[in-house]
């Protein structure tokens, strides 16, 4: 096993391109992403895509636009049973792919797919961090509401001004204890246990790093989007204007679900929703690479894994 680089900013934000093991893992790994996310997807259309469609349609028949309350409802109520089958799929997605990023740091694993033990630890700590954003959520809003209503009561309006730097600091704290936690599931397979308020102890010392790591990393990752979503937007909106339903502009709603939803728009659609995931795919990689080298270079980890390096 080659020695575990050390934990600095630089190293934990170029993590994703350090990593060991069998080679092609990253083309692997996002044409893997790239096509379970479209199989997904395909799954909910095709399953919802009558209901969707009808309702499009009825928009567009309806004065002004709009259709009833009752329609609307009957329409979402209806897919309901799409919702309750899709979601399953969609927590199996999220922690395959977790697991196999995470081997791949942690253990140096080669790009793989499966059900395991390691899989079913990470589906527990997917469920925590549900809970900690949810309690997170509700602590911040709550304390909030109250000194608002307080500062309210004794300041009136010029309250409100106070509450802005206290709106930051709950912000700050929220991001304090994620970023903290963010280790939790790199642990998990470190240790092949569940591990969650533990990530503490590999994240201690290591906040500002890691967070400006993050910000970095999400900065780039917006940049990179943007740009992609222009290029691949001005290809498939090309292929739309091609379609004469379209360019004839003769509002006929039946012709335009047909241009909408022809073999070739959605071909082009289908390729677009590909890119845009597998290029997600690596930005969840590349931003899973931060937490798991606090993981790997855990001060309190006594595994006899080399030494650490710079």
């Amino acid at each position: 096993m080659m020695p575990i680089r050390e934990f600095s900013f630089g190293n934990a934000l170029s993590h994703w391109s350090n990593t060991q093991g069998p080679g092609g893992f990253l083309w692997k790994y996002a044409l893997a992403y790239g096509l379970a996310t479209v199989a997904v997807l395909g799954v909910f259309l095709l399953l919802a895509g009558g209901a969707i469609m009808q309702f499009v349609s009825m928009s567009a028949q309806a004065p002004g636009g709009t259709v009833s309350d009752q329609e609307a409802l009957r329409m979402l109520g209806s897919l309901v049973p799409v919702f309750l089958l899709t979601i399953p799929l969609a927590i199996l997605f999220w922690v395959v792919f977790e697991g196999a990023l995470q081997r791949r740091y942690i253990r140096d694993e080669g790009f793989s797919l499966r059900i395991s033990g390691d899989e079913g630890r990470l589906f527990v700590v997917g469920l925590l961090w549900l809970l900690t954003f949810i309690g997170l959520y509700l602590a911040v809003a709550i304390v909030l509401a109250i000194i608002a209503g307080a500062l309210g009561a004794m300041l009136g309006e010029a309250g409100i001004f106070l509450m802005i730097p206290l709106a930051i600091a709950g912000v700050v704290g929220f991001a304090w204890v994620v970023v903290r936690l963010s280790p939790a599931s790199a642990m998990t397979i470190r240790d092949r246990k569940i591990t969650f308020t533990s990530a503490f102890q590999a994240s201690k010392g290591r906040f500002w790093q890691m967070f400006f790591a993050f910000i970095i990393m999400a900065i780039i990752a917006y940049i990179v989007s943007l740009v992609l979503q222009l290029i691949l937007g001005a290809m498939i909106g090309g292929a739309m204007m091609t379609n004469p339903a379209i360019m004839n502009g003769t509002g006929d709603p039946e012709a335009m679900m047909a241009a909408l939803f022809s073999p070739s728009t959605l071909v082009m659609a289908g390729f677009v929703y590909f890119v845009m995931s597998a290029v997600q795919g690596l930005i969840q990689f590349a931003w899973a690479g931060i937490p798991a080298l606090a993981a790997k270079t855990d001060p309190n980890w006594t595994s006899g894994q080399a030494d650490v390096f710079a």
